[in-house]
């Protein structure tokens, strides 16, 4: 026996789920299977078709969340993202102290950042490689990835300022080069497999010696001198 009454279900939900919430599962699915494919074969060699497969998931519910594999791959970059700039956020509520040791806090922030790139080091290595590529897109996005990521550093450097921890410098200027800077020591670091306790004190000192003589006064030179390339780190 039917109920004549009973609202009929809308093409795409799952039972017990909401609109949104059958989305966000998608989503969600698309997301894992990737993240999968994309470390084990890169953004060439991933197969859509096998990562469709791996989530379950149809074309049209692929292609009502994504525009293309690229951007799927950036979604699942973001991802990762995310994870250091919600590190970044939380060390900045645990500032160290105007008489505490900045090195130290500044080679915990290290070791912290190192440990989520070592859990995604085949996607991290991907990403920084896809980076030279010359697309258009990945530019466009590792730009604004660099200018939120920077949003966050700028926030502790300023913050750090207004202690009186650091003296007066151009957060700006300052917190582009401690990005560049840890980019390329945790390409360095997951190619040599060092000690990772000698490295985050090493990169904080390093850090900290260059940023303290960033003053106001002092260009930043062209940006693509600062950018580097990470084939050269051997990774």
């Amino acid at each position: 026996m039917t109920d004549s009454h009973a609202i009929p279900r809308r093409r795409g939900t799952r039972p017990g789920l909401t609109r949104a919430e059958s989305r966000a599962l998608t989503r969600s699915k698309l997301l894992r299977a990737a993240r999968v494919q994309f470390a084990a074969h890169g953004l060439q060699g991933a197969n859509l078709t096998d990562i469709l497969r791996e989530a379950e998931v149809s074309p049209g519910a692929f292609y009502h969340h994504f525009r293309d594999k690229l951007d799927l791959f950036l979604a699942v970059v973001d991802q990762m993202s995310e994870r250091f700039r919600d590190m970044l956020r939380q060390s900045r509520e645990l500032l160290v102290a105007p008489d505490g040791d900045l090195v130290e806090w500044v080679a915990g922030v290290y070791r912290l950042m190192l440990q989520i790139t070592r859990e995604n080091r085949e996607l991290f290595v991907i990403y920084v490689r896809e980076i030279h590529s010359g697309n258009d897109r990945i530019n466009e996005f590792f730009e604004r990835d660099q200018q939120s990521m920077g949003a966050e550093i700028q926030q502790i450097l300023a913050e750090l300022i207004a202690r009186g921890t650091l003296p007066e410098i151009d957060p700006v200027w300052a917190s582009y080069l401690v990005g560049i800077l840890a980019q390329g020591g945790m390409l360095h670091q997951l190619s040599e497999e060092g000690d990772d306790e000698a490295w985050a004190r090493a990169m904080a000192e390093f850090t900290l010696g260059g940023v303290q003589a960033l003053t106001p006064a002092v260009a930043p030179p062209p940006r693509h001198i600062l950018r580097g390339d990470p084939r050269r780190s051997g990774v």
